[in-house]
């Protein structure tokens, strides 16, 4: 047998990739008596046949938040924060809640709510396949307790986000007059704190949680207050009025009077601010933690005053702006 068919235990160890360089039986036999056993630059290291003998299949990736190469917007894994009172005391059992526009398509899909713990702290997992998003807000609420629902608008520029300041929940005081719901077709005068008065339909009312007519709520608030969470489009407003339950208006807006220091016969923008439904009377969706402006008021004997035509579309949060050219 000729000394170079001694490359033949070379076979088990190279595999094909040698076998691919000629090294076969047919070929051993024309190699000269002279010539020496080498391996050139074309043939293959040991070392990079098969996978290294130390390689895990099951490691982790190296960056877990990795966006999706196919995402071309946000890429959000977790995002997390505090909820406190006016006070500054974390409020336990508060939901946060994301609602997020999907990206691609921007259906907008409101995730399982995430409870507070004891210190009002919360954390939201984004689960698989929802991670990419055109945008995000946040739903803050703690139903039948005395506060309002909040909106906050979501920066959405990192994979795990936290909250950078608390959010607020705001109290509200329960109404002063509330006549029997009794016929909900007929409309009402309700007066809430600081004499807000809204001509409620009940009937009317699409109110999202377990809270309805019979727990109507109101407040006033400062809108330069330093808990107002980040909002869009939000005017520079003379006044805000919290209103409990968060509902829409199904049919015409609720009329309303507010007590206001301004001009008699001066008028004021009126805007709403987006929560899970809210709709302007023609239907247009208004989105979550965005203000838009629904109607005109005008100034009576010291009360801003809506009629239907301008009345409230939704329950929540109402703003105004006295015009004042």
């Amino acid at each position: 047998m000729s000394a170079y068919r001694r490359c033949a235990p070379y076979y088990a160890a190279l595999s094909l990739s040698l076998l691919a360089l000629g090294c076969g039986e047919d070929d051993v036999d024309a190699v000269p008596a002279d010539a020496s056993l080498t391996l050139d630059a074309r043939q293959v290291q040991l070392g990079d046949v098969g996978p290294a003998l130390d390689a895990d299949p099951n490691a982790p990736d190296a960056n877990p938040d990795a966006p999706d190469p196919s995402c071309v917007d946000h890429w959000v894994k977790e995002i997390s924060g505090v909820i406190q009172s006016e006070d500054g005391e974390g409020i336990a059992d508060a939901l946060a809640q994301m609602c997020i526009r999907l990206s691609p398509g921007g259906r907008l899909e409101c995730l399982q709510p995430s409870r507070a713990q004891a210190d009002g702290r919360f954390t939201i997992l984004i689960p698989a396949g929802k991670e990419c998003m055109e945008s995000a807000s946040l739903r803050i609420i703690k139903t039948n307790s005395g506060y309002a629902t909040s909106y906050c608008a979501v920066d959405l520029s990192q994979a795990r986000l936290e909250m950078s300041a608390p959010l607020i929940l705001f109290s509200v005081e329960p109404a002063t007059d509330r006549p029997p719901e009794a016929n909900p077709q007929e409309a009402r005068a309700v007066t809430l704190p600081g004499q807000m008065t809204i001509e409620v339909t009940p009937g009317e009312m699409f109110v999202s949680g377990s809270a309805g007519y019979e727990q109507m709520a109101g407040a006033p608030l400062r809108p330069d207050h330093e808990g107002i969470c980040a909002q869009i489009d939000r005017p520079e407003l003379d006044g805000i009025y919290l209103i409990v339950p968060e509902a829409d208006v199904t049919g015409e807006g609720f009329p309303f009077q507010l007590p206001v220091m301004a001009p008699e016969g001066a008028t004021a923008a009126l805007y709403t601010l987006g929560g899970l439904d809210c709709h302007l009377s023609d239907g247009e969706t208004v989105p979550e933690a965005t203000w838009m402006r629904f109607g005109e008021g005008t100034i009576r004997d010291n009360k801003l005053t809506a009629d239907a035509a301008n009345g409230l579309p939704c329950l929540g949060w109402l703003g105004y702006k006295i015009n004042r050219e």
